[in-house]
């Protein structure tokens, strides 16, 4: 095999991996409500100010009861726990 032949196919595989690539982050935010049952949702900017995120998982936990949700695409409310 030539050189530029192994070149080309080693750029071909990086424009494969370059289109498979899958980032991951966590992040914690604790609120502490005392008229939670006032509240039916809270707003979400993070997929407006970054607009690749395709979805973010939400859980929750309340004196009553717990639960999750997935936010996909232009989703901007978590809500559920009521």
């Amino acid at each position: 095999m030539n050189m530029g032949m192994k070149k080309k196919m080693n750029m071909g595989m990086m424009s494969q991996i370059k289109s498979e690539i899958h980032s991951e982050f966590i992040s914690k935010y604790h609120w502490n409500c005392e008229h939670l049952d006032e509240i039916d949702s809270i707003g979400s900017q993070l997929m407006n100010i970054f607009p690749r995120i395709e979805e973010i998982r939400v859980r929750w936990i309340t004196k009553n009861n717990q639960g999750s949700i997935e936010l996909e695409s232009k989703d901007d409310r978590i809500k559920g726990w009521k």
